[in-house]
């Protein structure tokens, strides 16, 4: 499950935020490549890396919409914090599991889903709404 950074379809038009979302779409590839390893330490530091990285991503992205008074800040921010509580509920799921393959699997169509629907619909309209 390889997912492809498009910029046909992904670009928001903000190159800082295109940038992101590129790691973002790495971090992914990462957990997807090793999703079939027995070693528990590796899929558990990716994990982190992404959870820390989105959070980051998330603050840096609300800051940008903050400044430029974007008028759907509120409802964008529910949706990160949205995002944030179900990597959370994936982290807790992942500890208490011994077959971590299903919640890789799961978790990487998550994801894969979720960035997919969030770029090409919310961080697209906030795009065109600070070019405008």
């Amino acid at each position: 499950m390889h997912f492809d950074w498009d910029p046909d379809t992904f670009a928001t038009g903000i190159t800082a935020m295109d940038d992101e979302h590129k790691v973002l779409v790495g971090l992914i590839n990462a957990l997807a490549k090793n999703r079939g390893t027995e070693n528990r330490d590796l899929l558990e530091s990716i994990l982190k890396t992404l959870e820390t990285y989105v959070k980051n991503h998330f603050v840096h992205e609300e800051r940008i919409m903050r400044r430029m008074n974007y008028d759907k800040f509120q409802a964008h921010v529910a949706q990160h914090q949205s995002f944030i509580r179900m990597l959370k509920q994936i982290e807790s799921e992942f500890q208490k599991q011994t077959n971590t393959k299903a919640v890789i699997e799961t978790t990487l169509s998550f994801l894969k889903e979720w960035l997919s629907q969030h770029i090409m619909v919310q961080d697209k309209a906030y795009g065109r709404f600070l070019v405008e």
